[in-house]
């Protein structure tokens, strides 16, 4: 459904000497650069075919998500190339080139304190103003779309033994570990959660999905203040591990990214990176790894700020 409207975002082998010390030994890791897909992120997939799967009537009236950013943009986007009506709840915090791409995409934005209060508002406008919810995370076609990057990522590195995904809300790595485990059930998915966004490693600890009071993460992309019923469920049936990451781990992740790949992307971006060079190292040793770098919507000055930090961080292993 999504031939034509999506990219097919390339893959690139981390085989470089200045970036060969931090990862594990005797790895192959390749990463799968969705943020070079339409919007800047994954969510482009997701967004347009939750749009497809409104009837005529939702269309009509437009559509509500709640978001940090990318999956605003994405939504306000799809929304866009279906002449449809797009509203987004986000966080006072947001960066603002987040904010300056929603607009600039026809997208009206709602703020609200923070990522905790985005989902009441989001409720609330839904029903005031006849919207149809396109939840960021909890929604088939989120997932679905997510499923398509896992096809694809099979099929550019066919002897993959493990995925390292970023986590949110639980699409992402919901949609790739179903498509993965469904073509090679052998293939091992781990998630990255940033240690003040652990809301799904929680979740699976407690066998059902929880939420958290407050979010303390520089990747403001992964920090969903609570995990819901679809989303969790598949995580949960097909997520072999979730391990966390703190934002420092992170931080050097972004410096390496720019150093090596010279691409400068979001925090959210780096998690996996973090956890494949950080928690993961030793258990990944002689692996063929795909890595998901997820989206780069950030500001210069936010992202050369990460950097500067991250490359204060780092130290040879």
């Amino acid at each position: 459904m999504l031939d034509g409207r999506i990219v097919q975002t390339p893959i690139t082998e981390l085989d470089y000497d200045a970036l060969r010390p931090y990862l594990p030994e005797r790895s192959k890791v390749i990463a799968k650069l969705e943020l070079f897909q339409h919007t800047g992120s994954f969510k482009a997939r997701g967004a347009q075919l939750s749009i497809d799967l409104l009837d005529e009537a939702s269309k009509a009236a437009g559509v509500v998500t709640a978001s940090a950013g990318n999956h605003a943009i994405a939504l306000s986007w799809a929304a866009r190339k279906a002449g449809i009506k797009a509203v987004v709840v986000m966080p006072e915090t947001v960066d603002q080139v987040k904010v300056a791409t929603v607009k600039q995409l026809g997208g009206r934005i709602e703020f609200v304190k923070d990522l905790v209060a985005v989902f009441e508002k989001l409720d609330t406008l839904s029903t005031e103003e006849r919207l149809s919810i396109v939840h960021p995370y909890d929604a088939k076609g989120m997932i679905l779309g997510a499923s398509t990057c896992g096809l694809e990522l099979i099929t550019q590195v066919p002897d993959l033994d493990v995925a390292v995904v970023p986590v949110g809300g639980g699409a992402l790595i919901g949609g790739i570990s179903s498509a993965l485990k469904r073509t090679n059930p052998r293939i091992e998915v781990i998630g990255i959660e940033p240690t003040g966004a652990n809301v799904m490693s929680q979740s699976l600890n407690a066998g059902h999905p929880t939420h958290l009071d407050q979010i303390n993460s520089i990747a403001d992309s992964l920090g969903a203040p609570k995990s819901l019923p679809l989303s969790f469920g598949v995580v949960q049936t097909h997520v072999d591990d979730i391990v966390t990451v703190v934002d420092e781990q992170i931080l050097e992740a972004s410096a390496l990214m720019f150093s090596t790949l010279k691409v400068a992307v979001e925090p959210a971006c780096a998690a996996a990176l973090a956890g494949v060079c950080g928690p993961l190292r030793e258990r990944l040793e002689g692996k063929t790894v795909g890595v998901i770098a997820c989206g780069s919507n950030i500001s210069p000055e936010k992202a050369m700020a990460n950097i500067t930090k991250g490359a204060a961080l780092l130290s040879t292993p």
